[in-house]
């Protein structure tokens, strides 16, 4: 699993690469973060209703956030903001959902972001596809542009 995080590569699609390699990379960067965005809030949301409940601060510690970029990457997270949560014991507070989604020997695992990222990936890829292209053909249209 690697740090905590789930990763969802999207490949293959040769119309949206080709959307991809003609479009500015500013349109692009914009139309894909929002896209993805929207895409993922399901996932918050299901993970939300999921997190079991203590003091209720997990719950408002999972949002969704910009994730690393670079060159050939846009990223967006859901995880788990350490400064929503209050101190948990000994423990920083960086690890109080590890936690709870993995367990410890005193403490039973209680899954919440492993089964919604299982239950929402697919949709999120194919919203994410459609979205992108439906925007970057709209704003193709703006500027006057034949998209295939």
């Amino acid at each position: 699993m690697g740090k905590g995080l789930f990763t969802m590569k999207l490949e293959g699609d040769a119309d949206l690469k080709k959307l991809f390699r003609s479009a500015p990379k500013k349109i692009i960067n914009r139309i894909a973060r929002v896209e993805i965005k929207d895409a993922v809030r399901p996932m918050q949301q299901d993970a939300k209703s999921q997190a079991p409940v203590d003091e209720g601060d997990l719950r408002k510690a999972i949002v969704v956030r910009a994730g690393r970029r670079s060159r050939r990457r846009i990223s967006r997270e859901v995880r788990v903001e350490a400064k929503k949560l209050k101190r948990t014991g000994d423990h920083p507070k960086r690890v109080a959902g590890l936690f709870q989604e993995e367990g410890t020997k005193h403490h039973k695992e209680q899954p919440f972001m492993r089964p919604a990222f299982r239950r929402h990936w697919k949709a999120a890829a194919r919203k994410i596809t459609r979205g992108i292209k439906a925007k970057l053909a709209q704003e193709a249209a703006k500027a006057h542009v034949k998209v295939r």
